[in-house]
């Protein structure tokens, strides 16, 4: 396909390729290139990354309501991102705290040409009152809809570093995402997240 083609034709013609993880070192050192790897790690500048508290307050009581958990998600509303699991997942999880008198409402931040196909599938499992669709959000808002939330959730397996993962951990916001590449560069289970198979139990 095209990536390959692009990596072969004009990345062997560099002098040194950049890998932003160890798993696309990997990768690149499985298709053989010819430049020196060298990992450098996409950085995030930890003052952006400090919440306003007012807001954080303000996000958490508009869209927390009387549920007892809010959790929240970042990403553009497109297949690769396997939203579509995401929300089966979270259908498992309204039947598993039902049991225990218990509710929650997740926030998708982001938007994306999957967005009608996932209110699709929200209003078949019955997850219209659980789940929210926020839009895209202002980049120096996304901290404080980060912080309000009890936890991160990633789904995505086609992620080269997953940024949104760090900017999670900046904010102080557990993250609970898939195993995957570029997943597990930046996720260390029961370190600073968890990371599960793509498995709804």
């Amino acid at each position: 396909g095209f990536i390959n083609w692009y990596l072969h034709h004009f990345c062997n013609q560099c002098d040194l390729l950049v890998a932003p993880t160890p798993g696309i070192l990997d990768y690149l050192q499985k298709e053989r290139m010819k430049p020196p790897i060298q990992v450098m790690p996409t950085g995030i500048p930890m003052e952006n990354f400090l919440p306003e508290q007012e807001s954080v307050a303000a996000i958490r009581q508009q869209y927390l309501g009387t549920a007892d958990y809010l959790t929240c998600t970042v990403s553009r509303l497109a297949k690769e991102k396997n939203l579509d699991f995401q929300i089966r997942g979270l259908s498992c999880l309204k039947r598993l705290l039902k049991k225990k008198g218990r509710t929650f409402r997740h926030m998708i931040i982001g938007d994306g040409p999957e967005k009608e196909n996932l209110m699709r599938q929200i209003g078949e499992l019955g997850l219209t009152e659980n789940i929210i669709f926020i839009g895209n959000v202002d980049n120096q808002e996304i901290k404080n809809y980060q912080a309000a939330a009890d936890a991160f959730l990633f789904t995505s397996k086609s992620e080269t570093q997953g940024i949104v993962l760090l900017e999670a951990m900046a904010v102080g916001n557990p993250v609970v995402a898939v195993e995957a590449s570029g997943v597990r560069d930046v996720v260390k289970d029961g370190v600073n997240g968890y990371l599960t198979e793509e498995d709804t139990y």
